[in-house]
């Protein structure tokens, strides 16, 4: 990424650190908190220039974001509470259904053999080897940035432990952002079955709103009335007083969701549908 890029992401942050009631804590360092301790990589006498370094906090979870100026690159380095090694190195921008990303590819290279269980861990997570996370334009974006980089250092330890969790929304510690997202999801599932019971009502059947996938006509009673609902808006990004309308919610087939969540951002709806109709053509 470029210079001006990274100090505005880091300008943002210490911006946020000043603000109160919020849901991550975050400490600016100076020079001699970070001379020693960090890799070897963003010491100072190797020349590299540090923008600026904070320790962001997350009840009793804790990250060292690094920000460091490079000759050729700049670059946001994730450091967990003993410094000794990177969790993250990110630099690579994407840019894509306008807007920029910080792209992030996992490579385990372990010298166990057991490095592809790691990747399946890993996509079973994210859906791809490969994550995207929107750059936050302003101060009022750094929280869902936040919370979408301590979510990615989450999947990234569990993946190297090969550690496979059936629903990953709540390995997030508790507090205030997992309550907010947990009583939205709470309450679109309410949602949701409405919106599949008056499907039902109407159409006496449940088909994919993208690909017309339908689990019935394939599984007989083992796929009678399922459906799986796609968010158009992300829930991890509504406010817990948002409205879910029901035109944000979709239904969807198993592999349609799936590949609409393969990118971040997310592939849109339409997208998914020129590609599914272009395969049909040929």
């Amino acid at each position: 990424m470029k210079r001006e890029l990274a100090i505005n992401i880091l300008n943002n942050i210490i911006e946020y650190s000043e603000k109160k009631d919020v849901n991550y804590t975050i400490e600016m360092l100076n020079k001699s908190e970070y001379e020693d301790g960090f890799h070897h990589f963003i010491r100072t006498e190797k020349g590299y220039d540090i923008l600026g370094v904070a320790k962001i906090y997350y009840e009793d979870t804790s990250y060292y974001f690094v920000f460091v100026d490079w000759p050729e690159n700049s670059y946001i380095f994730i450091y967990p509470k003993d410094k000794h090694s990177t969790l993250l190195e990110l630099h690579k921008i994407n840019e894509e259904y306008n807007s920029l990303n910080i792209e992030w590819r996992y490579k385990p290279n372990k010298r166990d053999g057991k490095n592809k269980e790691r990747k399946e861990c890993f996509e079973k997570y994210y859906g791809d080897t490969t994550s995207r996370i929107e750059v936050p334009k302003n101060v009022e974006e750094i929280e869902t940035f936040l919370f979408e980089m301590f979510g990615l250092v989450d999947k990234r330890i569990k993946s190297d432990n090969i550690i496979f969790n059936e629903d990953i929304i709540t390995e997030f510690p508790e507090g205030k952002v997992y309550e907010r997202v947990h009583k939205v999801r709470e309450r679109n599932s309410k949602l949701i079955q409405q919106i599949k019971k008056e499907r039902l009502e109407k159409d006496k059947k449940l088909v994919c709103e993208i690909c017309e996938f339908d689990f019935y006509k394939v599984y007989k009673d083992l796929g009678k009335g399922f459906i799986e609902a796609h968010h158009i808006i992300p829930v991890s990004q509504l406010k817990e007083d948002s409205k879910t309308k029901k035109e944000d919610i979709v239904l969807v087939c198993s592999n349609c969701h799936s590949m609409l969540h393969r990118k971040r951002p997310w592939t849109t709806i339409d997208e998914i549908k020129k590609l599914v109709n272009d395969s049909k053509l040929k």
